[in-house]
């Protein structure tokens, strides 16, 4: 794969409408164990590179002061 991303920084209860969801469908989010696994995906040549999607400045901080990787791209 060339590039694998989070594309949206958010995670939703199993039941909840993926366009439509309401504040109370959120769950918390574990940006720093989903990007250690997309960093071994990376170290295992799974992916040429990671990245993040739709990341405001908040949470692309909270990711790059646990990672080991930077990301690549934040698409937005």
């Amino acid at each position: 794969m060339d590039l694998y991303l989070i594309h949206w920084p958010v995670r939703l209860k199993q039941d909840a409408e993926s366009l439509n969801f309401k504040k109370e469908d959120l769950i918390p989010f574990d940006i720093k164990g989903t990007w250690e696994a997309m960093e071994e995906c990376y170290r295992l040549g799974l992916a040429k590179s990671i990245g993040v999607s739709n990341f405001g400045i908040k949470k692309l901080s909270i990711l790059l002061e646990n990672a080991e990787i930077a990301p690549a791209v934040n698409q937005v």
